[in-house]
């Protein structure tokens, strides 16, 4: 493994840990977690949506995020 594949696989493990956690506790742990994001604490910038792990992390707690299909209206 690379230091990079390493790295994430250490990722995908605090997030098993910590969507557990999530589900067991709720939102408001969560908003705790979050909150140490914003103070710039690496373990957990996964939870921000711009991060290449919050997909992973949101399939963890069984969030489907919702893809909106591209409607065109016509008119009769």
């Amino acid at each position: 493994y690379s230091n990079d594949q390493k790295m994430e696989q250490i990722q995908k493990e605090v997030i098993d840990v910590l969507s557990s956690y999530v589900k067991e506790y709720g939102d408001e742990f969560e908003a705790v977690i979050f909150s140490r994001v914003e103070a710039d604490d690496e373990r957990f910038l996964f939870i921000s949506p711009e991060n290449d792990l919050h997909k992973y992390y949101q399939e963890k707690l069984g969030r489907v995020p919702v893809i909106e299909e591209n409607t065109t209206s016509s008119v009769d």
